[in-house]
């Protein structure tokens, strides 16, 4: 177990399009099967009564994954 949150708190994703708008889901549409990755993430955590907890991972430059010679 990495992290919990107490009972009744909300969680979200957002990722960010390469055009640089946030998604709500990735991919963004459910024909995309290029490999392509979002710009960010950020994860939003809403405790019950309390201000949001948030995570953001940048991951500037990577729009597809990096090959991998055990892919092949």
């Amino acid at each position: 177990m990495i992290a919990t949150w107490p009972a009744g708190s909300q969680g979200q994703f957002v990722y960010r399009s390469l055009q640089g708008t946030p998604a709500e889901r990735w991919p963004e549409a459910a024909e995309q099967m290029d490999g392509q990755i979002p710009g960010a993430i950020l994860l939003q955590i809403t405790p019950p009564g309390e201000p949001p907890l948030r995570w953001y991972a940048n991951l500037p430059g990577r729009t597809f994954q990096r090959l991998d010679y055990r892919d092949l």
